[in-house]
């Protein structure tokens, strides 16, 4: 492999990938005053990397999930690992046809044992009311969907 990297510093290119950041890729900003983690996880797999990566940074605090799933989509393998961590988890429609309607996430979720939240607003109302009462020890956390957290960074 070394034919392919040239003369190209390897510690420099490590430094340089190592920092690269993808937006809604563990992305977390600080929106009016409240932490938010951004994440397209949207599989079993990406789901237990955020969740690694939220106990590795936000241990402590209170993690509150906005969620919304593809139809085409493992709903058990991205709602069952959250529900075993969350502080609360709000599910949400998706801004897209294959989307699961809040009320059929919430369904399905109930039909696995598991007893969610609903909220079926505009994505933007749902977003900012669940801001405003996030407390001082809570982090929002948006996934299960590339279309959900795009419809966010949008309004950032």
């Amino acid at each position: 492999m070394n034919f392919l990297l040239g003369g190209v510093d390897r510690k420099l290119l490590a430094g340089i990938v190592g920092r690269f950041k993808m937006a809604g890729r563990l992305d977390v900003r600080v929106v009016n005053g409240k932490i938010v983690v951004f994440d397209m996880a949207h599989t079993e797999k990406s789901i237990l990397r955020l969740l690694d990566f939220l106990e590795a940074n936000f241990k402590g605090k209170k993690w509150n999930f906005l969620v919304s799933i593809m139809k085409n989509k493992n709903v058990n393998g991205v709602l069952r690992p959250i529900y075993r961590v969350a502080n609360k988890i709000i599910v949400t429609s998706s801004s897209v046809e294959r989307g699961f309607k809040g009320k059929e996430l919430q369904g399905l979720a109930y039909e696995m044992g598991m007893n969610l939240s609903v909220f079926e607003q505009n994505g933007n109302i749902t977003y900012m009311s669940l801001l405003k009462k996030m407390g001082r020890s809570d982090v929002l956390v948006v996934t299960g969907s590339h279309f959900l957290v795009g419809d966010f960074l949008k309004t950032l």
